[in-house]
């Protein structure tokens, strides 16, 4: 499975084709059966938790959550749960180092999730570091328990949360309406409890109300009390780099190609990945190798560098089977259309 990511196998047929010996079979279907066998899920997780081992984010690190969904339609034949009305799948809640250094892991696979979820729910508190990096969460994680149980483990964090769906009430404010840049202003810095007045055992968060340029809201709530709002909107800003994360894994990587429609399969798929990414990571990092800016950048090198190596141009397209990369649909003749005879 290494091996596909990395090739731009589009199937397990031309896998087979490639790698028969190998794999001491002939036939897809066993190598499809072989892929949603619960001891290759366990044996791919066990692999990803003996390369992240327990180099976790210290304090002043930034590490960003977020949960990405594998899903497909359901009206393919499939053995996996129901997502919504249309698709089937599964997905995962991870986390990123978004600025990691030698000797750190920069992916943490929290959980693997089958079905439909609620970011809020999934999370366990105990898999974050009291006191260690600052959290950053999108408004999928708000949760009036979870602010709760973070400020009681003492986790750090900020996290979005939207207009209109949190009640609040202000304890001091720390600073007037004011511009941050060009594009956001600040309409209110405050310290709150959160929730009903009525609530007992209310959690007291810093507030930042801020609107963009394009009209929208931005609302974050931060353990941070002493904090200026700058710099939680400027902290917040780096949870963009998980999503470009996730752009990586679907397009470089290819996890928007699925090889199995299982249950079991899709997991297995996605441990793959993110031993993909480990490898990728501590193989760039490893000797007198250039430095990047961020860790996404420095995946995308890495990727880059090895499928070159190995004749490899282009990016990932699920079920292009051209050894070369991606081969670009030319445009329509004109006069040779739906509806018109060529003689």
């Amino acid at each position: 499975m290494l091996t596909a990511y990395v090739m731009y196998v589009p199937g397990l047929r031309t896998a087979i084709r490639a790698n028969g010996e190998r794999l001491a079979t002939q036939w897809a279907s066993t190598l499809s059966y072989a892929l949603r066998r619960l001891s290759f899920v366990c044996m791919a997780r066990e692999m990803v938790r003996a390369m992240t081992g327990d180099s976790r984010a210290s304090a002043g690190d930034i590490v960003a959550l977020d949960s990405m969904a594998v899903t497909f339609k359901n009206t393919r034949r499939h053995g996996c749960k129901k997502f919504n009305d249309t698709t089937v799948g599964g997905g995962v809640l991870w986390s990123w180092h978004v600025y990691a250094r030698d000797g750190q892991c920069p992916l943490q696979v929290l959980r693997v999730l089958a079905g439909a979820w609620s970011d809020a729910v999934a999370l366990f508190v105990s898999s974050l570091v009291a006191r260690g990096p600052l959290y950053l969460m999108d408004r999928g994680f708000w949760s009036l328990r979870l602010v709760a149980d973070l400020l009681r483990g003492e986790v750090r964090f900020v996290m979005r949360v939207t207009a209109g769906h949190v009640q609040w009430s202000t304890v001091r404010v720390c600073g007037r309406a004011r511009w941050h840049g060009q594009k956001v202003r600040i309409e209110r810095d405050e310290i709150v409890d959160l929730g009903s007045p009525l609530r007992k055992n209310r959690s007291r968060v810093r507030l930042v109300f801020a609107r963009l340029r394009n009209g929208k809201d931005l609302v974050l709530v931060s353990d941070r009390l002493k904090w200026s709002a700058e710099k939680i909107l400027d902290a917040y800003k780096l949870r963009w780099h998980i999503e470009r994360f996730h752009k990586f894994i679907k397009q470089g990587l290819g996890l928007a190609h699925l090889y199995s429609f299982q249950q079991n399969g899709l997991e297995f798929q996605l441990y793959v990945c993110a031993l993909l990414t480990l490898l990728l990571w501590f193989a760039q990092r490893a000797g007198d190798k250039a430095v990047f800016p961020d860790s996404v950048t420095t995946l995308q090198y890495a990727l880059r560098e090895l499928r070159e190596s190995l004749g490899l141009f282009g990016r990932w397209y699920p079920n292009v089977p051209h050894p070369r990369g991606v081969i670009k649909r030319s445009k329509r003749i004109p006069g040779r259309g739906k509806g018109k005879r060529n003689h």
